[in-house]
């Protein structure tokens, strides 16, 4: 394996769609390679690593506590990017990132990216709006599954929410958090009068943590 990044794999990116091959290879100038081995974890929920992560090679679980557990929340392919909050803001982790199998990341110190302002400032500029899109483009699907799941509840008109929070628990585990798994979880929910869909859809949303590129 090179310890240099592959400007074709930046370019195939989503932090490349926007940039040319010459800007991809001085990217990967200042990108890090990071082999990953099965399990291996690249970096922690509440740490304080600002780092950006493009996924090169494998695959990446996002994990966040849920009841003192760490469960699956996505699962990353490879051209994907992660920590564009913590890229940006400088602000702790809300997630971690460990490897499904082996894996490689290229990674990106803020430090590093803002010395292009100067010499490439063209770069800078194209490179935030890639990353303006990937936020974005992850803050719609979450509004998305929100809403869809929203309507869900309101159509049942209630339910068990002791089922609802061990079923529910269930699907994080097994990383099966997207729209159309949980809801085929929830089939025949028992219904509880006194159980309205505001206050499900308030607890539902202190149950799903922040996915993805909000690492």
């Amino acid at each position: 394996m090179s310890d240099q990044p592959d400007a074709k794999i930046i370019r195939s990116s989503s932090l490349g769609e926007e940039l040319n091959d010459k800007e991809c290879q001085t990217l990967a100038g200042l990108m890090r390679v990071q082999p990953l081995k099965d399990n291996q974890q690249l970096v922690g929920e509440g740490e304080n690593d600002n780092a950006l992560f493009l996924l090169a090679k494998g695959k990446l679980a996002v994990l966040s506590r849920v009841e003192e557990q760490d469960v699956v929340v996505y699962r990353m392919k490879v051209g994907e990017c992660a920590g564009t909050r913590a890229f940006v803001d400088r602000t702790a982790r809300k997630a971690t990132l460990r490897s499904i199998g082996d894996s490689v990341v290229y990674s990106l110190k803020p430090a590093d990216f803002e010395s292009l302002l100067e010499s490439d400032p063209h770069l800078v500029y194209t490179v935030m709006r890639a990353l303006f899109r990937i936020t974005h483009a992850n803050l719609m699907r979450m509004n998305q599954e929100s809403q869809q799941l929203s309507n869900y509840i309101s159509k049942t008109h209630g339910f068990c929410f002791a089922s609802f929070f061990k079923q529910l628990k269930t699907c994080l585990k097994n990383g099966s958090a997207s729209m159309h798994r949980t809801q085929a979880v929830f089939q025949q929910p028992a219904r509880v009068a006194s159980a309205g869909p505001d206050a499900a859809c308030f607890l539902l949303t202190r149950c799903f943590p922040v996915c993805l590129t909000a690492a």
